[in-house]
């Protein structure tokens, strides 16, 4: 690239982009492709590194060369969350290496399935992924999402001779086993009984049950004063952002609270609380939804309107493609007719969404 007589900023982003070997967009490096290769980088020089320290170094890091530098540091935050969940860093909560969240490198590794393949981790100190150009020709970034399309047979030998470690469909995903809400509920509030009663939480905010499906930020309020019943919730910490939690009120004040996950292994607590949280919907007779459109390709559209779980989001990473939805919506993906079937059976059976036609 010829730099031109006068550095501006349009030139430092595409040398940024080029950096970061991102594809040009309009947003720049304000693209969810590149804030994820951003945040991947720098925590590859210098993982371990707590969550807010790297969300800051990226941010000082591209600040000047966004048009909303207001907003970017929840951009930003929104990318490493979803890098988490799809399984390109770790994140370790609770350990020697201090209050706070600490994110970590995942070693390189990869899934498959059908035509597509997902890159997964990050090499120290900035070290490409993958380096045969024949493999680096057919990878595309999908929002923050690496891809590899179309996946062959003989690639699969390419990438275990660079040193990724093959992960099977139903390790990576790690989705839950079907329950019934009421079943899931309850499992939830025996763990609560048994925990100690605990005093009054400042600044606590509470999931409405009875708040509108179709607007998540809206659904959060503080508690009334003479609240009574369980709720999904958010306590603020001295450190980090607020901790996940099912609380149990009684007289507007917090009786009993554990911290999410409960169920053990590497969950992250915004699994179990997205997962609960339909779960509670659902028994209120009022289900969270997703909207089903058409394409003019003859695809399906499905938005949707509340977070899932990370192990929803793999399936549709590896089933559909991220795009935009319908006003609103949080989030979608383009759905070919013939995994739309199945995808809406197994947001159905798993977390009780009610499926929208809308076309």
């Amino acid at each position: 690239m010829t730099a031109p007589e006068q550095i501006d900023g349009e030139w430092l982003t595409m040398l940024s982009l080029e950096a970061l070997g991102v594809p040009e967009s309009e947003d720049g490096l304000a693209s969810d492709a590149a804030i994820a290769s951003a945040l991947r980088r720098a925590a590859s020089f210098g993982a371990p590194v707590a969550r807010q320290r790297l969300i800051g170094e990226v941010t000082t890091a591209t600040a000047e060369l966004v048009a909303d530098g207001e907003g970017l540091r929840v951009r930003i935050s929104d990318v490493l969350d979803r890098l988490l969940d799809h399984g390109d860093l770790l994140e370790l909560r609770k350990s020697e290496l201090g209050a706070g969240r600490h994110i970590l490198l995942r070693p390189p590794a990869f899934v498959a399935s059908g035509g597509i393949c997902f890159p997964l981790g990050v090499r120290p100190d900035g070290a490409p992924i993958l380096t045969d150009e024949e493999v680096n020709a057919t990878l595309v970034h999908e929002g923050a999402i690496r891809a590899i399309r179309p996946y062959r047979e003989r690639v699969r030998q390419i990438l275990i001779d660079e040193g990724l470690q093959e992960v099977s469909i139903e390790q990576w995903i790690g989705a839950p086993p079907e329950i019934a809400a009421d079943d899931l509920i309850r499992i939830y509030r025996t763990r609560l009984a048994e925990s100690p009663d605990a005093g009054g939480i400042e600044g606590i905010e509470v999931l409405d049950p009875e708040s509108d499906r179709s607007f998540y930020r809206g659904r959060f309020r503080r508690p009334a004063s003479d609240e009574v019943g369980f709720f999904v919730a958010r306590r603020p910490q001295q450190f980090g952002p607020s901790c996940w939690c099912f609380a149990e009120f009684e007289r507007g004040q917090t009786r009993k609270v554990i911290d999410l996950p409960v169920m053990g292994g590497l969950a992250m607590p915004t699994d179990e609380a997205w997962r609960l949280q339909t779960a509670i919907d659902q028994a209120a007779g009022h289900p969270q939804f997703v909207h089903v459109s058409a394409c003019a390709d003859g695809e399906a559209l499905l938005s949707f309107f509340g977070p899932l779980p990370s192990w929803a989001r793999k399936r549709l990473d590896l089933h559909g493609t991220i795009t935009n939805g319908v006003s609103g919506s949080l989030f979608a993906y383009r759905l070919s007719a013939a995994a739309l079937a199945a995808e809406s059976e197994f947001l159905s059976s798993r977390l009780w969404l009610q499926i929208k036609d809308v076309r």
